[in-house]
């Protein structure tokens, strides 16, 4: 996270030594380095979190840690990033920018 003087902020990752600057959106902003999110997250009662960079507030794509999720697929529900849009798990889903979708899109 760059801050106003330009120096960059880092986090050390809440569930082991590395660095990180992605945080859960809903653990009060606890940082998490990728792998630790996904242990730590996978059971159904944590499943909703999302993982986010702290700079842009955008949510991290669950299959491509470095892409930040920028799509909406409809068929599926899910936040996606464009790497996904292009894979065959989306192939010939209906799929809209997020703030397209903020109408259609149901909780988990």
């Amino acid at each position: 996270v760059s801050t106003n003087d330009g120096y960059e902020i880092k986090f050390e990752c809440f569930g082991c030594d590395n660095v990180t600057q992605k945080v859960c959106s809903k653990c009060n902003d606890t940082p998490y380095c990728f792998d630790c999110f996904l242990n730590i997250h996978c059971t159904p009662k944590l499943k909703s979190h999302k993982l986010i960079n702290a700079q842009t507030k955008e949510v991290v794509c669950k299959e491509h840690q470095n892409e930040n999720c920028k799509l909406f697929c409809v068929n599926d529900n899910e936040l996606i990033c464009l790497m996904c849009a292009h894979d065959d798990t989306h192939k010939n889903h209906e799929i809209k920018l997020i703030k397209d979708a903020i109408p259609i899109i149901k909780p988990k």
